[in-house]
């Protein structure tokens, strides 16, 4: 629930007044419903600034700059990032997370790089499969 038309779905046609006190803290139109609540409950909000302009997109899933990349096989750790709009391994640019997997001998046969890689997106603290987030 990040978006007005979300709330809208959770909140009751009577308790308008709830929808409307929610919105009216919002600080600008970027303010998530999420980020509203966080402050009115003392937690932390992901306050990181991301510059869309120098993410990387691969099958409709936006990388941001800075996403963190990695792909565990026979026991190593194998890194890549995403920088300045490009999917790089060691210094090397990919298309796409597939062909990643054959970097430098990692794999042998290229693999679903989709299942392999896991990311961790800017500003945030665990891993995840790049595959949920297709």
């Amino acid at each position: 629930m990040k978006n007005e038309s979300d709330l809208r779905k959770y909140i009751d046609g009577e308790d308008f007044e709830l929808f409307n006190a929610i919105m009216s803290e919002r600080k600008n139109s970027n303010d998530s419903v999420l980020d509203v609540l966080r402050r009115k409950f003392g937690l932390p909000i992901d306050d990181l600034e991301i510059d869309l302009t120098k993410a990387w997109v691969s099958k409709g899933v936006v990388f941001p700059h800075g996403t963190q990349f990695r792909m565990e096989y026979k026991r190593e750790i194998f890194y890549g990032e995403v920088a300045d709009g490009k999917f790089l391994v060691d210094g090397i640019e990919y298309s796409s997370l597939s062909p990643a997997t054959k970097h430098n001998g990692i794999r042998k046969n290229q693999g679903n790089g989709w299942k392999h890689w896991e990311c961790k997106l800017p500003g945030k603290k665990g891993w995840v499969s790049a595959d949920k987030l297709r």
